[in-house]
């Protein structure tokens, strides 16, 4: 992620940092842009952006375009493959 990039989501994911649910649960690790997995938790589709041991950072963007990211419990999120993924 270019840090001077407008358009870049940066400053999202470090205040989705702040929220995570469970402080004590490590460092949250990042995945590298280019190798986000596509992933799945309930209905939602989206890419996972980070994760610590019980949790995941997973974007997505809702139906109107908007951009949207949250920490969800690991056991809610499985990888798919692209051929099964229906995000935008």
């Amino acid at each position: 992620m270019n840090k001077f990039d407008p358009d870049s989501k940066l400053m999202d994911i470090i205040s989705a940092e702040e929220r995570h649910p469970d402080r004590t649960d490590g460092e949250p690790r990042r995945f590298p842009i280019w190798d986000k997995p596509l992933v799945k938790a309930g209905d939602l589709y989206g890419h996972a952006v980070e994760y610590t041991r019980s949790y995941g950072l997973i974007e997505w963007y809702e139906l109107d375009r908007t951009y949207r990211l949250e920490w969800f419990p690991a056991a809610q999120i499985e990888r798919v493959e692209r051929k099964d993924w229906h995000g935008m």
